[in-house]
């Protein structure tokens, strides 16, 4: 994936994953945000113009515990079983999440 991604210039600049079971009841586990704000500490990211999206009602219930109000959830079918409400945007894919967020 990052190779597809150096191939069209978008650099990744760290990968974050969690290596816990749920079992192990860890803060960087989804829905828990450990690891978004491990990033926020590395990087100085500024919620506020920051977009997550997910493919998963877990992604975007990542995004709200990390108080990211932006966030977009891709081509699934938790939108149609929806019955938290927390979904806000959806997209067909990563492509057309471009648009959205340029908007």
């Amino acid at each position: 994936m990052i190779d597809k991604f150096n191939e069209n210039n978008i650099k990744i600049l760290k990968v974050y994953h969690c290596p816990h079971s749920p079992d192990e009841n860890c803060d960087c586990r989804k829905p828990l945000p450990g690891m978004i704000n491990q990033a926020i500490n590395d990087f100085d990211i500024d919620l506020n113009k920051s977009w997550l999206i997910g493919d998963k009602i877990s992604d975007i219930q990542t995004a709200l515990n990390a108080k990211i109000k932006n966030n977009i959830l891709i081509n699934s079918s938790y939108v149609k079983n929806d019955s938290s409400n927390i979904i806000s945007i959806t997209a067909n894919s990563l492509f057309d999440t471009i648009n959205i967020i340029k908007e």
